[in-house]
């Protein structure tokens, strides 16, 4: 499935280390036209913004929320991601069948890696010598950065749009979107450990904190689903105003938010209570949900065209 033009809405989730709350509050817009479909944020602090219209990925300081570069790459750039040490960036050039390989320092892509089908999502490991990427193709592939050859695959139920490496590198979950369910694979052997069967249409996925519990976002029930690691079962969940494509924790772990992809909302939930704390009207398709630590923000991708702020 081949996504359309998107753009850019930024949620930031204030974390407050005394203990009073403050609840987070929606502070400014930037355009980023071009059709914005994905933000990943580096540890310095910047971030990359996918604009697949432009075949173009923008470079976004979060501090000043300005664009500040923008670097040429393949046709509808996709999905984005920064390897461990922000110095290297890898996007899916969807319909150049390619991953963009971006030296950050220099801004540019330097080369590409080919792959079978359109790719889509890609998580790189933590040594920055493996990525895994899914395409239409239905399938998940294993890929040697250095030299680009596909080490294994896995058929998939169906095209996936989102993965999420487990911190300790040993197991990557792959959400099946209108398969309805998220694999847990062996990264060594490609294996299957565990299917959590969800229903609906499985999107994004985060952690919380302690590693024991996997929130996923639903497209279709509309739900964040909530699997417990342990046991491999639902344990829970939060209900939404609509169907969820994006969903992440704010960086000091007391808030979900989720992306209402049809409705134009960010909702945002106390964690350990599950209860809404705050919906903000968007506008646009809100997509993609990322955490920035430096900058206690969440960061979500929208459909609209610009970066909304809220802290």
């Amino acid at each position: 499935m081949r996504l359309a033009g998107l753009m850019i809405a930024v949620v930031v989730a204030a974390c407050s280390s005394s203990t009073a709350v403050t609840p987070p509050k929606l502070i400014g817009r930037v355009s980023v036209p071009g059709g914005p479909i994905d933000i990943a944020v580096a540890p310095s602090g910047i971030a990359y913004v996918t604009r697949s219209t432009a075949n173009a990925v923008d470079r976004v300081d979060l501090g000043t929320l300005s664009v500040t570069d923008s670097v040429g790459v393949g046709t509808t750039p996709t999905f984005v991601i920064f390897d461990r040490t922000g110095a290297t960036a890898y996007v899916s050039n969807q319909l150049s069948d390619n991953i963009g390989v971006i030296d950050v320092g220099a801004g540019s892509q330097v080369r590409t890696i080919a792959t079978a089908g359109d790719p889509i999502p890609m998580q790189v490991t933590a040594d920055g010598a493996t990525l895994f990427v899914t395409t239409n193709a239905n399938r998940l592939y294993k890929v040697v950065i250095a030299t680009g050859v596909v080490t294994d695959s896995l058929d998939l139920p169906a095209t996936s749009h989102h993965l999420l490496l487990h911190p300790n590198g040993a197991l990557l979950y792959v959400a099946t979107r209108d398969g309805g369910s998220v694999l847990e694979v062996n990264t060594t052997t490609l294996a299957v450990t565990r299917t959590f069967t969800l229903g609906g249409r499985t999107q994004a996925m985060v952690l919380s904190s302690d590693r024991q519990r996997l929130y996923v976002a639903n497209e279709t029930k509309p739900l964040v689903q909530v699997v417990s690691l342990t046991s491999g079962t639902e344990v829970d969940s939060v209900f939404l105003d609509g169907g969820a494509n994006g969903v992440a924790l704010s960086p000091d772990g007391r808030l979900l938010c989720a992306s209402i992809i049809f409705l134009g909302e960010v909702q945002v939930f106390d964690r350990s209570t599950l209860t809404l704390d705050t919906t903000f009207v968007t506008g646009g398709t809100p997509r993609a949900v990322v955490a920035d630590p430096m900058h206690s923000e969440v960061v979500v991708a929208n459909e609209g065209g610009w970066i909304d702020a809220i802290r």
